[in-house]
């Protein structure tokens, strides 16, 4: 299957779509051993496991120029090949022209007859090198498919629609990426078995094109939920009695709370922590107006008597709050701002991954160099205004 090799890397299913998330840049060292090695084992292999999932992925941090890398010589490939398809219907039309003209031919357009004939095919090589050059380059895509499973496993979408496209995208990426790898190293005489046949490694491609039409697919129905999703109304927070759940003015509270367990540290009436309570299930303005009511008769915040320290835990707490709040605009914006160009660029590929998926394609050389290019480009250029 030759035009498996043309498969492109960023559009592939996922495996380098997104920067995998921040983690601790470095791992702590493997502890000695325990003096007795049966008394704590699964604190031992939890702090292997951890230790390797860090080092996983730093190592996927850095192959992070990897997938701009990929762009750029998907788009210099697209575009070879896109010339080289173009250029014999130029010498063909010449040609054609020339026969009816009476006209005599001109020097100069019969000295790029011969260019127009052997260009192509030296633009196809040069385009053939590229293409191979970025399927090397994916050998590593396993540590992109991983980091993806981590993210999935660790922090999942709270919706269950996308929970679910995600993960069939992160299988689909696994198929993809095993399918290719092994049928690559077969054709290059690397891996060495009478079982990976020419004609096993025919299906191996096939099986990694529907894999990626599969991905290509999801990331549109991923794409159409999330815009879906954006124009429902965001759910109203949960509040409890020290404020937004989860939000970590919240926990300071609890925390000062638990330092001060009793009503009478709190500075509270039975009558009061029960106006408070019945207040949790009505909205923040009920909350807030019972809160105040309890400041005006009692010292401090919220009617609390803390210390100087537990003044400054606050402060802290509210700071992160807003900057935690917003960096998630931020990232909602871009997110948000970044749906049609990904809508653009997947149904670009849409076609391609169709095409290479079926026994016989159905579209020309001139016409999937033209999708991939569109595709490609568009990624190309939201790579480079990241460059900034």
């Amino acid at each position: 299957m030759e035009g498996a090799m043309d498969l492109p890397g960023s559009e592939a299913p996922q495996a380098h779509a997104t920067n995998p998330p921040d983690v601790p840049s470095a791992a702590e060292p493997f502890p000695n051993p325990p003096l007795n090695p049966t008394s704590q084992p699964s604190n031992a292999l939890q702090t292997y496991l951890s230790t390797t999932n860090n080092h996983i992925h730093r190592f996927s941090r850095l192959l992070g120029l990897t997938p701009s890398l990929d762009l750029t010589l998907a788009s210099t490939s697209y575009t070879l090949s896109l010339i080289a398809a173009v250029l014999p219907r130029l010498g063909t039309i010449s040609a054609n022209s020339a026969s009816t003209s009476r006209q005599p031919v001109n020097k100069k357009v019969d000295h790029l007859a011969p260019l127009l004939t052997k260009a192509p095919l030296s633009l196809k090589r040069l385009s053939s090198v590229l293409s191979e050059a970025r399927t090397t380059l994916r050998l590593f895509g396993l540590i992109g498919v991983y980091t993806s499973l981590h993210r999935t496993v660790t922090s999942p979408p709270k919706d269950g629609v996308l929970r679910a496209i995600q993960w069939g995208q992160v299988i689909a990426g696994a198929v993809f990426q095993i399918c290719e790898n092994i049928a690559f190293l077969g054709d290059k005489d690397i891996i060495i078995s009478k079982r990976l046949s020419a004609g096993q490694r025919g299906k191996l491609w096939k099986l990694c094109c529907q894999a990626w039409l599969a991905a290509t697919f999801l990331e549109l129905a991923r794409i159409a939920r999330d815009y879906s999703l954006r124009q429902s109304p965001e759910p109203k927070p949960k509040w409890t009695r020290w404020g937004r759940e989860g939000s970590e003015v919240s926990k300071a509270w609890a925390r000062i709370h638990e330092r001060n367990p009793t009503q009478k540290a709190l500075g509270l009436t039975n009558e009061e922590m029960a106006e408070i309570d019945a207040a949790e299930e009505k909205m923040l303005g009920s909350s807030r107006k019972v809160l105040e009511r309890i400041r005006e008769t009692k010292p401090g915040p919220m009617g609390i008597s803390m210390t100087e320290e537990e003044h400054e835990e606050l402060n802290t707490a509210v700071e992160l709050d807003n900057a935690t709040e917003q960096s998630r605009m931020e990232s909602e914006d871009a997110a948000r701002d970044a749906l049609p160009t990904k809508l653009m660029i997947n149904a670009a590929y849409a076609p391609m991954t169709v095409h290479y998926s079926l026994d016989n394609g159905f579209m020309r050389d001139y016409e999937l160099s033209l999708c991939g290019l569109i595709a490609s480009g568009l990624g190309l250029a939201e790579a480079w205004k990241r460059t900034t």
